[in-house]
């Protein structure tokens, strides 16, 4: 949570060098949530840093309101791959969909 203030949307940097810059920060076992609707592939390096230098990473893919077109759509299933090939925990929100229900399904599959 210490790192939380200083991120907000809207800023100068991506989120590929506020990754870069935030990693030295980081030690062994924190966690980080990305919660982005980017899909520049650039920032999923930074990310498997993270989960190679035992730091718990996972991400969120956040759609837009509108829909997207062809182009985006292949851009964030690109994307998806990448992350699954990066071995980063990835979960797609879809637009108008609520954040709960990304936690509802995790807690009905520990519940069970």
């Amino acid at each position: 949570m210490q790192y939380l203030a200083e991120v907000h949307a809207g800023g100068t940097r991506t989120l590929q060098e506020t990754l870069v810059e935030t990693l030295p920060r980081l030690r062994r076992g924190a966690s980080v949530l990305l919660i982005t609707p980017s899909l520049d592939r650039a920032w999923v390096r930074p990310a498997s840093t993270l989960r190679e230098t035992s730091i718990a990473v996972q991400a969120v893919l956040v759609s837009p309101p509108t829909d997207a077109d062809e182009r985006d759509r292949a851009r964030r299933r690109a994307l998806l791959g990448e992350l699954a090939v990066a071995a980063v925990p990835t979960a797609h929100l879809a637009a108008g969909a609520s954040i709960e229900d990304l936690f509802h399904e995790s807690g009905a599959a520990i519940a069970s």
